[in-house]
């Protein structure tokens, strides 16, 4: 199975996120426990950040042709990005995709933008969200998930 998580604007940034919220304390921890996770799930995980947003949409564009079992995104600052929603529009019903706010919707001011094309949105706690995230995703492209 393979899965691909984007990280958004500023996710890459150390501290960007109270430790305490996050749980890691670089984007470097982070994106290590995610690889030591799914490969304990059997999963090949590619993950990608940018601060770019055109960067952000060609890569949702192109995910269909990656063979990918499996979308993930955490928009960091592109909350309200109306080109990242036509993407993840144009990308649903042909994998599962799971938003991430590691932060919780809260904080963020209430959902985003991105909401209505996702299949779930996990929010809150912190990295913990992202091992939620692709546990849900297994579950769905196994057909299992209740």
């Amino acid at each position: 199975m393979r899965v691909l998580i984007i990280n958004g604007a500023n996710v890459n940034l150390p501290g960007r996120y109270p430790t305490e919220v996050e749980g890691v304390s670089s984007y470097s921890q982070l994106t290590e426990t995610l690889h030591q996770f799914a490969r304990k799930q059997g999963v090949e995980l590619e993950i990608f950040q940018s601060n770019s947003e055109g960067e952000v949409v060609n890569l949702i564009q192109g995910a269909s042709d990656k063979e990918l079992d499996a979308l993930i995104i955490n928009p960091g600052d592109f909350l309200h990005s109306h080109p990242i929603r036509g993407a993840l529009m144009a990308l649903a019903g042909h994998m599962p995709l799971v938003e991430v706010l590691p932060a919780g919707i809260h904080s963020l001011g209430g959902p985003t933008l991105l909401t209505s094309h996702v299949q779930g949105v996990i929010a809150g706690f912190g990295v913990q969200a992202y091992l939620l995230a692709l546990e849900a995703v297994l579950d769905l492209v196994k057909g299992t998930s209740r």
